[in-house]
């Protein structure tokens, strides 16, 4: 499939918010990115909204210090030797009321065997759900991979 010939060409402008929400503010931050080496506009999109994603995503949630493994969502403790999946990168566990209740990673890419390993836990009674937008390591660079226990089983 080939790329659509205005944007190959750099005749058309992709936009993505309705013009009615264009705000000065909104028009100047986009016109600050335009100006930035691709590389650096990752980074000053990221450092712009790591905190606001974090809250959102640790909202009502304490930080656990213990062992970041999923296992413990199932009410079990991890052995020393036990490794988590083989997709984790920048992992934290999370507790509501005490208890385990959300595991994140965040890792930078996830292959076929990792998403295999997220069917395995979905058998295991675990939601898992992969965003690619709620990131907190490094938005826009790095999914976030969410596993809580499905109370629907």
């Amino acid at each position: 499939m080939e790329a659509h010939p205005k944007l190959m060409t750099g005749q058309g402008q992709r936009t993505f918010v309705d013009p009615v929400r264009r705000t000065p503010e909104f028009e100047a931050a986009v016109a600050a990115l335009r100006v930035l080496p691709p590389d650096m506009i990752d980074r000053a999109y990221a450092e712009a909204t790591t905190d606001s994603i974090f809250k959102a995503a640790t909202k009502g949630l304490k930080y656990s210090k213990g062992r970041h493994h999923p296992i413990r969502l199932l009410g079990k403790r991890p052995s020393i030797w036990e490794h988590g999946p083989g997709f984790e990168d920048h992992t934290t566990f999370w507790l509501r009321d005490g208890r385990p209740a959300r595991w994140y990673t965040q890792p930078y890419s996830v292959n076929a065997q990792g998403i295999k390993e997220m069917g395995e836990w979905i058998d295991k009674g675990v939601d898992v759900s992969i965003h690619a937008s709620r990131s907190w390591h490094f938005p826009g660079r790095t999914l976030l991979i969410t596993m809580e226990k499905d109370t629907t089983k």
